[in-house]
C-alpha cells in the first residue's frame, strides 16, 4: 500500500467502489421509484429516475386518488357536455309542472317556474366550474408572483404586500362580493369570476411568501445566485419549483371553495344560471320540496455554512482577536505585498464590516476583516461557529440577502475594481465565471428538482450562452475530469441518486 493510500486513509480495493463493481460486469444505481443496471463491455441500459414517473407510480397505486380522478372527469365532461346526460331543454319550463314531484324521466322534479331541475344541476355546472377554474386560476398567479416578490426581496416592498394583504383579510368574501357585483350592469361569468378573484388571492399570497422565505435560504438559491444568475432567474428557475408545491395543494382545495362562494353569491342576487341560483329560485317551495334542494347542494435558516471560499488568496494568515462580541475581527500581520513583478493582488479585503439589522437590534457579524490573495495561493479563515466565516465569504460573492444584511464599511476589490461599488448586472458577470463558492453540505447545494446536467451546464449557460446540448456535454467532461464513473450515463440523474461524495465532487 502506499503512502499516498495510507494519507487518504483507504485501501487501493476501496479507493473506487463504484469502479470495483463495475470491473466485475455491473454497476447498480438506486433511486426513488426507479433502479437502473449498467453492463460495461456493452451497451449501457441504465434507466434515469424520472420526478413526474416516480410521482405517477405513487397516486395511480392510491385507490383514494383514481376514485377522486374519475369523479373530476365526471364533473368536467358533465360540464363540456351536458347533451350526454340529459335531452331535457333547462330553459323549457312550463307553469303546469310548477314544484313537480321527482320521477322516473324528471330525477329530481320541477322548480317554482316548471323547469326541470336535473336539467338546470347539468348545465349550471359548466358555470360554476368555469368560475372556479378561472378565480382560482387568476388568484394563484396573483399570488405567485406578489408572493415571489415579497419573500424574495422583502423590505419595504414585503411591508407594503403585507398591509395590503392584511386590509383583504379583513372584507368579508360574501358581503365584500354583493358589494363589488352592485357596480356592474352585467353579472356574468366574468364579472363574477373577478369579484372573487379580488378577494381571493390574500392566503394563497401568504402561502407563497412564507414558502419562499423558507426556501431561498437553501444553499443551492445561494450557489445559483453565485453563478451569477439575475434574480428573475433565480426565483424562476430555483424557487418557484419548489416553493409553489403549497400553492399547488390549496389551490385545488380553494376550486371547491370557489364554487360555494359563486353558489352563495348566485343565491343573493349575484349571477344566473349556476347551482346558487337554482336553491334561490326554489327557495319559495322549498318547506315542501327539500329533495329538490338537496341535488344542487351536494354538487355544489440560519445562514448558510459556506466555509470553503475559491479565490486566488496572497497566503498571509490572519489572526483572529477575541472580544465580547460574537463576529469575526481579524487584524493581517504583514501590509498587503505585489509580487516580484509588481502585480497588485487579485482579491483584496479591507476593513469590511457587515450587520444584521433586526427587531432585537443589530448584530455585528464581520467586525473589520482584512487580507488580500494573489493567484495560486490559498489562504484559510478559521473561527468557531457563529464568527462570521460564512458571511464574510456571501459579502465577497455579493449575495448577502439586503434586508436585514448590509455591507457598512471596507472595500472588496477583484482585479483592481471596488465589487462593492460595482453596478449588479457587471458583478453577476463575475459570480460563478471568475470567483466560485463551494458549500460545505454538497447535497443541499443542488437542487433537487433539476437533474445534474442541467444544473452543471447553468454555469455555461449563463455566462457563455452555450447552447443546451454543448452545455451538457461540456456537463458530462466536468464529470469525466473528478472520476464520476459512468458518467455519459448518469449526467441526466437527479441528486438523490448520488452519494454524498459524487456529489461533494460534482
Amino acid at each position: 500500500m502506499s503512502d499516498d493510500t495510507r494519507l487518504r486513509g483507504l485501501e487501493p480495493s476501496e479507493e473506487r467502489p463504484e469502479e470495483e463493481e463495475a470491473r466485475h460486469g455491473e454497476a447498480v444505481i438506486s433511486g426513488i421509484g426507479a433502479t437502473g443496471v449498467a453492463e460495461t463491455g456493452g451497451g449501457a441500459t441504465i434507466r434515469q429516475a424520472s420526478l413526474w414517473h416516480d410521482a405517477w407510480g405513487e397516486l395511480r397505486r392510491s385507490p383514494i386518488f383514481i376514485v377522486a380522478g374519475l369523479l373530476i372527469l365526471v364533473f368536467v365532461t358533465m360540464a363540456v357536455v351536458p347533451q350526454l346526460f340529459t335531452s331535457a331543454d333547462p330553459r323549457l319550463c312550463e307553469l303546469s309542472n310548477s314544484l313537480g314531484r321527482p320521477s322516473r324521466e324528471h330525477w329530481f322534479g320541477y322548480d317554482l317556474q316548471g323547469c326541470d331541475f336535473y336539467a338546470q344541476v347539468i348545465y349550471g355546472a359548466r358555470a360554476s366550474i368555469a368560475i372556479g377554474l378561472l378565480a382560482t386560476s387568476a388568484a394563484a398567479l396573483v399570488a405567485v408572483v406578489f408572493g415571489a416578490m415579497s419573500g424574495y426581496y422583502g423590505g419595504a416592498l414585503d411591508a407594503v404586500i403585507a398591509r395590503l394583504s392584511d386590509i383583504w383579510f379583513a372584507v368579508p368574501t360574501i358581503l365584500g362580493g354583493l358589494v363589488i357585483l352592485s357596480v356592474f350592469a352585467e353579472r356574468g361569468i366574468l364579472q363574477v369570476s373577478f369579484v372573487l378573484i379580488v378577494l381571493g388571492w390574500p392566503t394563497m399570497l401568504r402561502l407563497m411568501r412564507s414558502s419562499v422565505l423558507s426556501t431561498k435560504e437553501s444553499d443551492y438559491v445561494d450557489a445559483a445566485r453565485a453563478l451569477g444568475g439575475t434574480d428573475l432567474r433565480v426565483i424562476r428557475r430555483h424557487i418557484l419549483p419548489i416553493a409553489i408545491a403549497p400553492v399547488i395543494v390549496y389551490a385545488t382545495i380553494y376550486v371547491g371553495i370557489i364554487i360555494s362562494a359563486e353558489a352563495a353569491l348566485s343565491f343573493l342576487g349575484g349571477r344566473a344560471a349556476a347551482a346558487g341560483d337554482l336553491v334561490g329560485a326554489d327557495a319559495v317551495g322549498s318547506s315542501e320540496q327539500g329533495a329538490d334542494l338537496a341535488a344542487p347542494a351536494v354538487l355544489s435558516r440560519d445562514l448558510p455554512q459556506p466555509d470553503d471560499l475559491l479565490v486566488h488568496p496572497d497566503g498571509r494568515r490572519p489572526a483572529r482577536r477575541a472580544g465580547p462580541e460574537a463576529a469575526m475581527t481579524t487584524e493581517v500581520t504583514d501590509q498587503p505585498a505585489r509580487d516580484d513583478a509588481g502585480v497588485a493582488p487579485l482579491l483584496e479585503v479591507d476593513d469590511l464590516h457587515v450587520e444584521f439589522r433586526t427587531r432585537r437590534g443589530v448584530v455585528n457579524a464581520v467586525n473589520g476583516i482584512s487580507y488580500s490573495l494573489r493567484e495560486r495561493e490559498t489562504v484559510a479563515i478559521l473561527g468557531e461557529s457563529g464568527s462570521g466565516k460564512s458571511v464574510s465569504a456571501q459579502a465577497v460573492m455579493g449575495i448577502i440577502d439586503s434586508p436585514p444584511g448590509f455591507v457598512t464599511n471596507g472595500s472588496i476589490r477583484f482585479q483592481g475594481r471596488d465589487l462593492l461599488t460595482m453596478p449588479e448586472s457587471e458583478r453577476r458577470s463575475i459570480r460563478g465565471d471568475q470567483i466560485a463558492i463551494i458549500f460545505q453540505d454538497a447535497l443541499s447545494a443542488l437542487n433537487p428538482v433539476f437533474s445534474l446536467s442541467w444544473q452543471l451546464g447553468e454555469m455555461f449557460r449563463v455566462h457563455r450562452g452555450t447552447p443546451r446540448g454543448e452545455a451538457r456535454k461540456r456537463a458530462i467532461e466536468l464529470m469525466d475530469r473528478v472520476r464520476i464513473p459512468s458518467a455519459a450515463d448518469r449526467v441526466d440523474s437527479y441528486p438523490h441518486e448520488f452519494s454524498g461524495a459524487c456529489a461533494s465532487a460534482s
